[in-house]
């Protein structure tokens, strides 16, 4: 008896986010410079809100300003059912700022389209 009564607490003391899966987002774009050339090297910072905490991935363009990543999105929504999670919140919007050495840096929201966003800078000296 007693360890059905722990096994029950354990399941109740879980937390419901648990069972909710994570999703995958792209993102990908370029970093350039105002004559068209890539800019290698640039710090490209991105951060989301879920809706257990806010997340964030910094990412380096390669030689030709070119950037990619997979962000890892949880679905917890916090709308329950029976004690279950809907599991149903998705990533619409993310924050970038893109520094590089010798640029002015810049900002921007994307907003992500079936789980894919495109972003390119222009950065100016």
């Amino acid at each position: 008896m007693y360890r059905a009564v722990a096994v029950a607490l354990i399941a109740i003391a879980l937390p419901v986010s648990a069972k909710c899966p994570y999703a995958h987002y792209t993102l990908a774009g370029t970093v350039t410079e105002q004559s068209g050339g890539g800019v290698a090297g640039a710090t490209v910072e991105v951060s989301w809100r879920d809706a257990l905490e806010t997340q964030s991935q910094r990412l380096t363009s390669g030689a030709k300003g070119a950037y990619a990543s997979d962000l890892i999105f949880h679905t917890f929504s916090r709308r329950t059912v029976l004690r279950g999670d809907l599991c149903e919140s998705r990533l619409s919007s993310a924050n970038v700022n893109v520094v590089a050495p010798g640029y002015k840096s810049q900002s921007g929201v994307v907003h992500f389209i079936n789980q894919r966003a495109q972003a390119s800078f222009v950065l100016e000296r």
